[in-house]
């Protein structure tokens, strides 16, 4: 009885330790189920967060080269009113950028922004300073002023007459050189407000001017107008010359406003190429981010295959090698960075030793104890195994539901592929006007796309496809009856052709005569209206329109044989030649020249010069005879006419008081250089800001 009672207590205690190593087991079963729940839980709510922060990024990537590519276009309008010396509204625009920059936080651009304000405004002292340094010689500048505007009377006086000949000859000119007088309008116009720059001392803006109405005289090739810009320019110069006392007195700041001007320049350059090197350092950095990305995945998957081996060797109890699997796939989330994936791991690190404990405790028990610890830890191992085998069938489900996708997407793919092929084939057959069977693929192309829910297709055949076949088929019909009637009529008229087959050939006979009759008429007719046409241009002096009337007459009459026509013509030539104070060119019978524009400019510009010395117009005629020698440079009769077209403009001259016309001198080509070197820069300036835009857009839409 002793012996029983003492192995009676034995087995209570031991029942009593076997249950509390039982709830201490389930209690570290629970833990670690709901410790590897809350781990995948919040490592698809991280995956989940990490996607819609990088749809978020790159979306606010976009923004953010918008942004700054509006903040430079601002910085440009500044660069412009900086060139033009408006410092106020170049800092203000700066301003405005530095407002985008901080509204993106590019601290890169605000700080180029400050550093171009500082040296703006350090710009715009050494200018004030150059101002107050020019107004103490006031005084000579206004006694210089007068020098000038009394050396410009005549060049001014020259404008003013040339501006009251254009006014005067604008009426004559209007029908035959719209263009040509509407641009020297244009170009006197920049004259005059040239003049009224002068009045108020703005030489600067005075010059830019005249160069200005210099290009379209040059477009226009008007020597006369270009002599005379030359000559204000000119005296405006000489003018700048007499400045120099008041440079004198601003050197002293002079080599300051240089050191911040080029500061400022050196600043802005490394502001733009910083600029630049961020740009493509931003496009490095989201290569290797997508790069790194998809390393990241591919480390990551890594990780749970040496994790999926670690279950394995826990389900084997080999505690140790199951935590050296988790230390290595430890190792790999440290080479990731991966947080979550760390966390996880140590947690589960954790639940195998309190679990490699609890298994060495229950290995001291007995037999029975250790029976019933398999039972349950092969319970355990199969609920560990249903979760893994729930977790798998899940991943499973989303593969299908993903091939399914696909499988929906390529169908509907092909579906879109076969409908667009059978509009085609339906388009195809409409055009041979087989309206059936265009019908039917039209309606076997809608049918497809409304079984992939394509209602803007569905709509578009039906609106616009099967209305267009219907119009067309409609088309046909009537065009079907139109031809129908038009054979009947064809048939008739074969009657009708018999019928008058035999009226025509009657007819044909006295049509011939009527029509010899007819023709010798009209020529004679077509010659006095020419002859009559040549006289009205001698009444209006415009001799070489006349004689070349005369000359195509008596090519037509030495035809006809009629000579005595001939010699009145040839008399009538003979006396216009007398009475032109200006060369004929076109007696001159060669018709080769006759083909050229530069012919026709010439002779009319020489009679517009015979009608100016009429009117007793001596620089109008002028004008037009340098423009009638310009035109005349390119043809094989020109050197013939030339010296005496020069020798009749230095006569004209001499009567005017002026000295003979000179050759365009070296600084006037010089100034023509500049001119197109300017334009060059422009041009260049242009094409890298629309390469930059090109650059942006181009980021965008990789993104």
């Amino acid at each position: 009885i002793t012996a029983i009672t003492s192995k009676q207590k034995a087995f209570e205690l031991e029942q009593k330790a076997t249950k509390k190593n039982e709830a201490e087991k389930r209690r570290l079963e629970e833990n670690f189920k709901n410790q590897l729940i809350k781990a995948r839980a919040e490592s698809e709510k991280l995956l989940k967060e990490k996607q819609e922060a990088e749809l978020l990024r790159r979306k606010q990537s976009a923004q953010f080269e918008t942004q700054k590519d509006n903040a430079f276009t601002v910085i440009d309008r500044a660069n412009l009113e900086l060139d033009k010396d408006n410092f106020e509204a170049a800092i203000e625009l700066y301003k405005k950028s530095e407002i985008i920059f901080t509204d993106i936080n590019w601290q890169e651009g605000l700080k180029m922004i400050k550093d171009s304000i500082t040296a703006i405004t350090s710009k715009q002292k050494a200018f004030e300073l150059e101002q107050k340094a020019t107004k103490k010689n006031e005084a000579e500048k206004q006694r210089l002023e007068e020098n000038f505007k009394n050396q410009l009377i005549k060049a001014r006086a020259e404008s003013e007459k040339l501006l009251k000949e254009k006014k005067k000859s604008l009426l004559l000119r209007k029908e035959q050189s719209a263009q040509f007088e509407a641009q020297k309008d244009k170009a006197f116009t920049v004259i005059d407000r040239a003049n009224l720059e002068l009045d108020k001392n703005n030489f600067e803006a005075a010059i830019e001017l005249y160069k200005k109405s210099e290009i379209i005289f040059t477009d226009i090739n008007w020597q006369e107008g270009l002599k005379m810009i030359k000559d204000s320019i000119t005296a405006i110069t000489s003018k700048q010359k007499a400045f120099e006392l008041e440079q004198k007195a601003t050197k002293k700041n002079e080599a300051e406003k240089r050191r911040l001007e080029e500061n400022f320049k050196n600043q802005l350059i490394k502001a733009r190429a910083e600029s630049e090197k961020l740009l493509k350092e931003k496009q490095e950095a989201e290569l290797l981010r997508r790069k790194q990305s998809a390393q990241f995945e591919t480390q990551k998957d890594k990780a749970f295959t040496v994790i999926d081996r670690a279950k394995q060797e826990l389900n084997q109890n080999n505690f140790k090698a199951a935590i050296e699997l988790y230390k290595k796939s430890e190792i790999i989330f440290v080479e990731v960075d991966w947080q979550e994936g760390l966390k996880m791991v140590k947690e589960s690190i954790i639940i195998i030793k309190n679990k490699h404990q609890a298994f060495e405790l229950k290995q001291k028990k007995d037999i029975e104890i250790e029976k019933k610890k398999l039972v349950l830890e092969e319970k355990f191992e199969e609920e560990f195994a249903k979760a893994e085998e729930t977790r798998m069938h899940q991943q499973e489900e989303k593969r299908k539901e993903l091939q399914k996708i696909q499988r929906e997407k390529e169908q509907e793919k092909n579906m879109s592929e076969n409908a667009y092929k059978l509009l085609e084939l339906g388009t195809a057959l409409l055009e041979r006007n087989e309206f059936d069977e265009a019908y039917e693929k039209y309606i076997a192309a809608r049918k497809l796309f409304q079984n992939i829910s394509w209602k803007r297709e569905v709509s578009r055949i039906n609106n616009d496809l099967l209305l267009k076949l219907k119009r067309e088929r409609k088309k046909f019909e009537l065009l079907e009856l139109k031809k129908q009637k038009e054979v009947e009529d064809l048939k008739e008229m074969e009657v009708l052709k018999e019928e008058t087959k035999r009226e025509r050939q009657k007819l044909e006979k006295r049509k011939k005569e009527e029509k010899r009759r007819l023709a010798k008429e009209k020529r004679e007719k077509k010659i006095t209206q020419k002859l009559q046409k040549a006289n009205r241009y001698i009444e209006n002096s415009k001799y070489n329109e006349a004689v070349l009337i005369m000359i195509e007459e008596i090519d037509r009459l030495s035809k006809l044989g009629n000579q005595d026509e001939i010699n009145k013509i040839n008399e009538q030539i003979s006396y216009i030649k007398s009475q032109a104070q200006i060369p004929l060119i076109t007696t001159e019978k060669l018709i080769e020249e006759r083909k050229f524009k530069n012919f026709e400019l010439a002779y009319l510009a020489l009679d517009k010069a015979q009608i100016s010395l009429d009117n007793n117009r001596i620089m109008k005629a002028i004008s037009e005879l340098n423009e009638a020698k310009f035109n005349l440079k390119v043809l094989k009769i020109g050197n013939k006419y030339i010296k005496e077209i020069d020798t009749k403009i230095n006569e004209l001259k001499v009567k005017l008081g002026q000295a003979p016309t000179q050759e365009i001198d070296e600084k006037e080509k010089e100034e023509k250089e500049k001119e197109m070197l300017k334009a060059s820069l422009e041009a260049r300036i242009a094409r890298r800001r629309e390469e930059r835009r090109k650059k942006v857009l181009n980021l965008l839409k990789k993104k």
